[in-house]
């Protein structure tokens, strides 16, 4: 009897190796939700409260430069955006990861906030669109921004990769 040669490694489709990754991560995020330690929970409710810290932050930010110094909105409100965005990576640094900030972290951070910001210009816009009040859109971003935005931080942001 002759040997036969083995058989060759099967050949994923090009795109099933993220398919697998987002697989693995949902998963995590599963078995996360089900650990009775709450600690999912726990930085879910400590990320909303910095959450609403830096919407405070913004509008303070705002009202300051318009009102003080007669800063045009726009501008005023982009300050606004990156004062709180870099008071929220330190705090999510501090209170819900626990780990150093790093020129290199805050990077993934900032794309994850601008992706946010993107998001909530996409589901308002269909909102608007479809010709509903505009507080469903609001209602919508509300809904859904911050699990999504706390997600990609926890498992890219602050992933042992990063």
């Amino acid at each position: 009897m002759s040997k036969r040669p083995p058989a060759p490694a099967a050949r994923r489709p090009a795109g099933a190796s993220k398919v697998h990754e987002l697989v693995k991560v949902a998963k995590g995020l599963y078995k996360d939700l089900l650990r009775k330690d709450g600690q999912f929970a726990r930085q879910f409710a400590v990320f909303s409260g910095i959450g609403i810290i830096n919407t405070l932050i913004h509008l303070a930010v705002v009202v300051v430069l318009v009102e003080a110094f007669s800063t045009h909105p726009v501008l005023a409100n982009t300050l606004a955006f990156l004062t709180a965005n870099v008071f929220s990576y330190w705090a999510n640094c501090r209170w819900i990861f626990r780990a150093a900030p790093t020129s290199r972290r805050y990077p993934r951070f900032f794309i994850v906030s601008v992706s946010g910001l993107i998001l909530t210009v996409v589901i308002t816009s269909i909102a608007a669109a479809l010709d509903w009040h505009y507080l469903m859109g609001t209602i919508m971003v509300i809904g859904t921004l911050p699990i999504l935005t706390f997600v990609a931080h926890r498992t890219w942001t602050w992933s042992d990769r990063a």
